[in-house]
């Protein structure tokens, strides 16, 4: 949709390296970079941050899957059949900012860990399925 004719719960614009964070059950971290972002459009659901220069996206992005951001959340919520954060919840959010080099550092590491961590998980799914083709054979 282009924003003039996309539905009133999408009203969130999304630019290149947005984060985007769903406010519903933000204990679920579902949480993404948008790396290209040509007329998308969000939901209001979620809280769009574009990170301000001297700062890495990737840095910021990962501050979302800490501990501490699991605990403010919870501390936040409001709701017992959708929990759900507000974006201002998510403004006021403090994050620790080390110099843009240890950012730039901690968000290529990151950045490494979670694909390999999602590399991982396939590898488990793809052996699990030969395993069960394996069992299916044998006792099948």
């Amino acid at each position: 949709y282009t924003f003039k004719d996309a539905p009133s719960r999408a009203r969130r614009i999304v630019s290149k390296n947005s984060l985007v964070l769903s406010l519903v059950r933000p204990y679920f971290k579902a949480f993404v970079i948008i790396k290209n972002a040509e007329n998308v459009i969000a939901s209001t659901g979620t809280a769009v941050l574009d990170v301000k220069k001297g700062y890495d996206f990737r840095y910021i992005f990962h501050s979302f899957f800490s501990k501490r951001f699991g605990l403010y959340c919870e501390q936040k919520m409001n709701g017992t059949n959708y929990p759900a954060i507000t974006p201002t919840d998510v403004k006021n959010y403090e994050i620790f900012t080390p110099s843009i080099e240890e950012q730039v550092r901690a968000g290529d590491l990151l950045s490494n860990l979670m694909e390999i961590k999602g590399d991982l998980i396939c590898e488990v799914r793809r052996l699990k399925e030969i395993m069960k083709e394996i069992i299916n054979q044998i006792f099948g």
